[in-house]
């Protein structure tokens, strides 16, 4: 009887802490890790998990574009050779003379987003592709990844837009096409 008593006891105390221990998690703002959750975040691991990710941080503003504070961030989601692009860009260009004219993510100086989209990652022309749609002002606008797998992690190799332009070309010129 004392036994199963204190195993109650146990029990409760144990329970209380979890209890904490969850609550502590949700209190925490979503872009600091808790000690307790900073260990256990899940890395994405497919094309599309990825690319949901940089835009979620993108629009909670801590995404990798318009720093010049955190190189390693833009290795979160790029590939070397796109992610030294846009650091170069960023740190080298003069103030309002960077290649981006608008916002990379959504292809708009101005945004009203509805309706958006993050689609399974698909094969098109040989390569991974996730597709985003979405709505900016109305107008409907679909923005097409493409991916590269590199040491078991995905990565964004270039961004399509819809008139057919590139971000690798609008970083490195004219004349230059994704490799």
């Amino acid at each position: 009887m004392y036994a199963t008593k204190l195993l109650l006891i146990i029990g409760l105390f144990a329970g209380t802490y979890a209890c904490t221990i969850q609550d502590t998690q949700q209190d925490t703002p979503p872009n600091q890790a808790s000690p307790v959750t900073a260990s256990r975040v899940k890395k994405p691991s497919t094309p599309d998990a990825l690319v949901r990710e940089l835009y979620r941080q993108h629009d909670a503003g801590n995404g990798p574009f318009f720093q010049t504070d955190d190189r390693p961030l833009l290795s979160r989601y790029f590939d070397g050779e796109l992610a030294d692009l846009i650091w170069a860009d960023m740190t080298t260009t003069e103030a309002g003379e960077s290649m981006l004219d608008a916002d990379p993510l959504y292809n708009a100086q101005d945004i009203d987003i509805k309706k958006f989209n993050v689609h399974p990652a698909a094969e098109r022309d040989g390569a991974t592709e996730v597709r985003v749609t979405f709505e900016n002002f109305g107008e409907q606008q679909e923005i097409r990844c493409r991916m590269i797998q590199l040491r078991g992690k995905w990565r964004i190799a270039d961004i399509i837009y819809p008139d057919g332009s590139q971000l690798y070309q609008l970083l490195s010129g004219p004349d230059e096409e994704m490799p």
